[in-house]
């Protein structure tokens, strides 16, 4: 898929991907803000290890949404979205809410 498609798929969705983002925007933002913590105490050498700690949080998300909203993913696939393109999109726009938090931490430190 190119970009540019994705980045209109991703746009005419873009109200489903707010309502399937919405239950766990707060998990995403802990993760977030325990990521900013440790690279605040621990310093830039530990950036791998606050990238994997998102990547943990997706990971439980992703299970989270699993094993609690199954009934959920009937609506979005009815609507046309297939589930790896709705979690694809949602951590997309996750990891760009991320990085501009981690660019003000470097201007700020």
């Amino acid at each position: 898929m190119k970009l540019n498609s994705y980045i209109r798929l991703m746009w005419n969705n873009r109200h489903l991907i707010w309502i399937f983002y919405r239950p766990i925007l707060v998990i995403n933002l802990m993760f977030s803000l325990g990521a900013m913590r440790l690279l605040f105490l621990a310093g830039w050498g530990f950036i791998l290890i606050v990238l994997s700690i998102k990547l943990s949080g997706y990971l439980a998300v992703a299970g989270y949404q699993y094993l609690m909203s199954q009934n959920v993913f009937y609506y979005y696939r009815n609507a046309g979205i297939s589930m790896r393109t709705l979690y694809l999109q949602t951590f997309t726009l996750d990891f760009f809410i991320f990085i501009p938090m981690l660019i003000f931490y470097y201007i700020v430190s």
